[in-house]
């Protein structure tokens, strides 16, 4: 299970994540712990709360974005393809 966090500074790490998903699955597979059919990722992504934009609300699309555990690694890396950053923008937490 992935927690992503999708606000706007973070699609760095949403790029490697989508770029990294293959070799995890891979090395999850090479450890001979887990058959590869075996191996699922789910996402949970997630942003800051919609906020006051000059004066009116503005959403940022979703607070949280749930993808079901999947073993297809495209299916995987088109899901976080699906994100990109933006929101966010609040005090540090």
């Amino acid at each position: 299970m992935f927690i992503v966090d999708c606000t706007s500074n973070m699609q760095k790490y949403l790029d490697q994540l989508r770029d990294s998903v293959e070799s995890i699955m891979t090395e999850l597979a090479n450890s001979g712990r887990f058959a590869q059919q075996d191996i699922r990722i789910g996402i949970v992504a997630f942003r800051d709360h919609p906020q006051m934009v000059q004066g009116s609300m503005q959403s940022f699309g979703f607070v949280t974005k749930v993808f079901s555990f999947d073993s297809d690694i495209a299916t995987i890396k088109a899901n976080v393809a699906s994100l990109a950053s933006s929101g966010g923008g609040d005090g540090p937490e």
